[in-house]
């Protein structure tokens, strides 16, 4: 099969599709011409957010025999898997329910698929953030996170994102013919996102202005400072990277999705407060910035190296340009 051919026959399965990164993905892969379904039992996600070019089997992959039913009854050849518990401080809270739906889901899944002869490839969505842990380069002026760098993950959350790269990576793929992509995103932002998760943020902050209320900045080391550093990807730019992955256009099992850009906590909340008023509101910074101590379980510093997604995809949406767009949108869907 060429890559032509492949491009117009692909049947694709969006787990998580009727979520933020998720609905966008089915977007693209419906727009491409796929035969897409999506699997959601939509705790999060929204039918609304799913295109009505696409299927939908209301299914939780936590549910061995209902993802087992699914795969069969769909038989994709592409499964790009974006559903997961995304918050960090609730995977320290709850870690069991973290595992149980970010591991043992993922194995259902998994192992579902081992049974088609037809699959050819698991498009994974995993998290350079959590993975990678903290950017370790400096103490004043931390590097970015490489494909190189070794995993230290610091949270349920990243840990079993992790668990399931090795099982792609050095189980399965020796044991079944898997073609295995693996994609760490950094802080994902945009159209659909719920105020939930790292990237969640942008969306919180949104809100609050919007409401009137104070943004909370959560210290890096004590009340006051200006907070975590992060590395925030807008969700087109996860899309591009994930239709790469989709139609096979690329030989590499591991991508960093993210813009390189470093960012802290008040810095963010600054621009959101700018884009939003168009201009730093007048007063006081503490009339709009709450600052509050740190937070269980948030990675100092965390920037990922793009330069492998640059030379795929191209060059990252700037941040300005992000959160200009986002609030676009939701004024657009008066949100």
């Amino acid at each position: 099969m060429n890559a032509q051919e492949e491009k117009k026959d692909l049947r694709v399965l969006v787990t998580g599709g009727g979520g933020f990164i998720g609905s966008h993905i089915v977007d693209a892969c419906v727009k491409a011409g796929h035969d897409v379904a999506v699997l959601d039992n939509f705790s999060t996600g929204s039918r609304n957010n799913v295109n009505g070019g696409a299927r939908i089997f209301d299914a939780n992959i936590v549910n061995r025999q209902a993802t087992f039913s699914v795969i069969s009854k769909f038989s994709p050849h592409v499964v790009c898997h974006q559903a997961a518990h995304v918050s960090v401080p609730e995977s320290m809270q709850n870690p069991a329910l973290d595992c149980e739906v970010n591991c043992i889901g993922t194995m259902h899944l998994i192992e579902a698929l081992t049974k088609l002869s037809c699959f050819k490839r698991f498009v994974f969505a995993s998290s350079g953030g959590a993975v990678y842990g903290e950017s370790q380069n400096s103490k004043d002026d931390p590097g970015h996170a490489e494909l190189t760098s070794v995993p230290a993950p610091k949270n349920p959350y990243g840990i079993n994102k992790l668990s399931i790269e090795l099982h792609l990576h050095d189980v399965w793929r020796w044991q079944y013919p898997i073609e295995a992509k693996i994609l760490r995103y950094s802080n994902v932002y945009g159209p659909r996102q719920a105020t939930r998760g790292e990237g969640g943020v942008i969306a919180t902050y949104f809100r609050n202005l919007k409401e009137g209320k104070k943004l909370k900045v959560y210290a890096m080391h004590e009340q006051g400072d200006t907070g975590c550093v992060r590395d925030y990807v807008y969700v087109d730019d996860v899309v591009k990277a994930n239709m790469k992955a989709i139609e096979g256009k690329y030989a590499f099992d591991y991508l960093n999705v993210s813009s390189g850009q470093k960012t802290d906590t008040a810095t963010l909340a600054t621009m959101c407060a700018s884009t939003y008023h168009n201009g730093i509101p007048e007063g006081p910074v503490s009339d709009w910035l709450e600052f509050l101590p740190p937070r269980l379980g948030d990675i100092r510093r965390s920037s990922i190296d793009p330069t492998r997604f640059k030379q795929l995809v191209g060059e990252p949406t700037p941040l300005k340009v992000g959160l200009e767009r986002y609030l676009e949108w939701l004024k657009e869907h008066g949100r």
